[in-house]
């Protein structure tokens, strides 16, 4: 009885942890600001990218790097907006990043 309770414990555990970024990239949505995205994604990332576009407007690229076993994640931000993210093989060939709240 005392395998099956730690096993069943042992899993929760680790699904959750092993979950964390995968879930918290599914809750992000345009226009963020990065304290939003902070809140669901954690604060464990790097800052690799910054520059101004052609609009003149600052972008700014977050890398959350993953466990072995799981993806590294890239958002982007447009002057404080989120305007871009997913899983960073996915983001290789980066367009220009537009203003998240331009119609």
């Amino acid at each position: 009885m005392k395998r099956i309770i730690t096993l069943v414990f042992l899993c929760v555990f680790l699904s959750a942890c092993s979950s964390s970024k995968s879930s918290g990239i599914k809750a992000l949505h345009f226009g963020m600001s990065p304290d939003q995205v902070t809140e669901e994604m954690g604060d464990d990332y790097n800052v690799v990218a910054n520059s101004i576009n052609q609009d003149g407007k600052k972008v700014t690229g977050w890398r959350y790097q993953g466990d072995k076993d799981q993806p590294s994640y890239m958002v982007y931000f447009v002057n404080g907006k989120l305007a871009q993210w997913g899983e960073a093989g996915a983001l290789q060939n980066i367009p220009t990043l537009g203003d998240p709240d331009a119609k």
